[in-house]
């Protein structure tokens, strides 16, 4: 290995980062430790190399054995492309990270974000539903999530898929009535990092006619044409997820763990549902549709609307963050 401290007390970042690279493909594991705590060290003498700490944190995540992955999972990664407990579920399977997780909030962070990955969690020692009370397995439909792809030096972030089924639509006439509270709250939790740090905005109304009445009120539209399929609790889901795990087009990313939590969190408020529901047929009580106004706005864009024909009302959600 070259000499880690004189490139240390030179701050030559490129050469350390080169360094990390060699050390990732050689599986070092204990020499990029090295490295990352001797950044650290430097930090307090005054030097400018949190980022290469930051960096081998994200790289141990990604790369490295449950064992290393598991162990920086507690450190700050306000500076890695990702919260480090998703990156590190992104390539350790559940049985490989979960011996050497150090407590239970990590543990069920990483068991949530396992679960959008496809494992079935259901009864596995050390998981449970613990503090997000959801289902330890994918509910019938969720299977569409848009998960981030994290490389040693950028990632994918990407939108899901349109439904199938798009129709042109016009609504009409029909007046919405501002909030639809007590969905209200829950929906504007998810869309947080969209309206406070990404200069976004998320508006929510009721009306006493159909879906697509509602969604011309609340994006502004009026009468005008949307683009609107009628979806499953499951693809609602997916899109409630993958907004609350995004940080909007400028903050922080939450990750897919937390885009979960707020995605059912906010699905069972719409739906008029009890907590927890248990799974998606509480929330396939309601009939859920995807939409965007036409034309279409610059930036991340989030529609959906439910009809709830026990009340006779529907409750459209309107949310941009623009780039």
């Amino acid at each position: 290995m070259v000499d880690v401290n004189a490139l240390i007390d030179a701050e030559d970042v490129p050469a350390l980062l080169f360094e990390i690279d060699v050390l990732c493909g050689d599986g070092d594991w204990d020499a990029l430790e090295m490295v990352a705590q001797r950044c650290r060290d430097a930090i307090d003498r005054g030097r400018q190399l949190w980022p290469v700490a930051s960096h081998v944190d994200y790289r141990l995540a990604l790369e490295a054995p449950g064992r290393w992955a598991a162990s920086v999972l507690e450190r700050s990664s306000r500076f890695t492309l990702g919260p480090l407990t998703e990156v590190a579920a992104t390539t350790h399977t559940w049985a490989e990270i979960a011996p050497h997780l150090p407590g239970a909030h990590v543990a069920a962070v990483i068991a949530q974000e396992r679960v959008l990955r496809g494992e079935d969690l259901r009864g596995v020692p050390g998981t449970g539903p613990g503090v997000f009370e959801l289902p330890m397995a994918l509910a019938a439909g969720e299977s569409g999530h848009r998960l981030p792809e994290y490389r040693a030096h950028d990632a994918d972030f990407g939108d899901p898929v349109e439904p199938d089924g798009i129709e042109i639509v016009e609504p009409g006439s029909g007046a919405g009535s501002g909030d639809a509270a007590p969905a209200a709250a829950a929906v504007r939790d998810l869309f947080e990092a969209w309206t406070a740090d990404s200069d976004g905005s998320c508006v929510l109304a009721t009306s006493a006619s159909s879906a697509a009445c509602a969604a011309a009120s609340v994006a502004g539209t009026g009468s005008g044409a949307l683009r609107m399929a009628e979806v499953d609790a499951g693809t609602a889901l997916v899109w409630l997820t993958w907004a609350g795990a995004s940080g909007g087009a400028h903050a922080r990313r939450r990750g897919g763990a937390t885009g979960r939590f707020q995605a059912w969190w906010a699905a069972t408020a719409l739906a008029g549902a009890d907590w927890p529901p248990g799974g998606v047929e509480p929330l396939s009580r309601v009939s859920w549709f995807w939409w965007e106004p036409l034309p279409r706005p610059a930036g991340l864009v989030c529609g959906l609307a439910v009809e709830d024909h026990r009340s006779a009302t529907s409750t459209a959600v309107w949310a941009v963050a623009p780039p």
